[in-house]
């Protein structure tokens, strides 16, 4: 297979964030990186898909399936390109993330502020992002450079999170960790959720808004919403917890205040989707599969909104005002 593959010629940068202040250099595209031959005769074919100056690929893989007379032939089909993304702070290891690698700028800042790491653009000071090889795998690194107050504030999150894995929680994290307690939402009554014919019109249409996705599938979509029902911006993943981070750093790099807004996703909802749009101040998320229980009472404890939209039938509230928590203290916005 010859991929098509990210390529700068240089390390790619995003200057000085606190000056509003940020270069454009679009990356370009090579077809065998690092001077490495095709390994078969398998050609990748790029998508006609260039937002915010990314390339990302199909790759076309044979496979060989049995036919009704059970002879067998070989066929071939498009996969969805999956990249490692290793993520650092300051030069210190932080997570490695499996994204599409598409709207890469966009999913950074916004893991940063949902993985609170950053509570503004203000808090970077530089993102530095190459494309490596490791193992054969083509690879993304990405360094985001912290503000002095910002790295402190960093180091001592770490800290803590270290000294509190005592539960045992997949080996590393404690129930505090995995279960924090977030600021629950202002009062949202001032904003409707968006109508059941309009919330149908969405689903019916999702696909509009999946330029990678009505190509190949395997592919989650998130959706951004005004108040009035329109669409402000979309992304997709193989991921359906980055999808939602580059909706939160599309609206950080574009200072776009999430309040009131409504995300609709092609994934079900799990806990970890409630907590990054609490933490980004989303009003509404809405899901085009069930949500788990617990979901429901996290989003019902912190004031989301939360609706599913069944392939078939009316769309279900499952919580469209506080049940549990009354809300006494404003929430953070994104935008600062």
């Amino acid at each position: 297979m010859s991929p098509v593959y990210l390529a700068w010629p240089e390390s790619k940068h995003l200057k000085s964030h606190a000056n509003n202040q940020e270069t454009t250099q679009a990356a370009t595209v090579c077809s065998t990186p690092c001077d490495e031959q095709p390994s078969s005769s398998n050609q990748a074919q790029r998508l006609p898909c260039n937002r915010h100056g990314y390339q990302t690929t199909l790759y076309r893989e044979a496979y060989t399936a049995n036919n009704p007379s059970d002879s067998f032939e070989d066929l071939s089909v498009d996969l969805i390109e999956e990249m490692p993304l290793v993520i650092t702070v300051n030069g210190l290891a932080h997570a490695v993330m499996m994204i599409t690698p598409i709207d890469i700028e966009s999913f950074i800042m916004g893991f940063a502020y949902s993985e609170g790491i950053i509570s503004s653009l203000q808090d970077i000071r530089d993102l530095r992002v190459d494309p490596i090889i490791y193992d054969g795998i083509h690879s993304i690194t990405a360094d985001i450079v912290l503000s002095p107050r910002a790295l402190h504030t960093y180091k001592q999150q770490q800290t803590a999170r270290k000294g509190s894995t005592g539960c045992g929680l997949c080996g590393t994290a404690s129930l505090a960790d995995a279960l924090p307690p977030l600021k629950p939402l202002p009062d949202n009554s001032a904003f409707a959720n968006l109508n059941a014919e309009q919330l149908i019109h969405l689903r019916d249409n999702v696909s509009t808004y999946q330029v990678l996705g009505r190509q190949v599938g395997a592919i989650h979509a998130a959706v951004l919403i005004d108040e009035h029902g329109t669409v402000l911006t979309s992304h997709e993943d193989i991921g359906r917890h980055n999808a939602l981070d580059k909706i939160i750093g599309w609206a950080l790099e574009h200072q776009k205040e999430l309040t009131g807004t409504s995300v609709l996703m092609t994934s079900r909802c799990s806990t970890e989707l409630i907590q990054k749009a609490v933490r980004a101040g989303i009003h509404s998320l809405i899901h085009l599969a069930s949500p788990s229980a617990l979901a429901v009472q996290q989003a019902r404890r912190y004031g989301l909104s939360l609706i599913h939209i069944p392939r078939h039938g009316k769309p279900r509230y499952f919580s469209d005002r506080y049940t549990s928590t009354k809300c006494t203290d404003n929430h953070s916005s994104i935008v600062s």
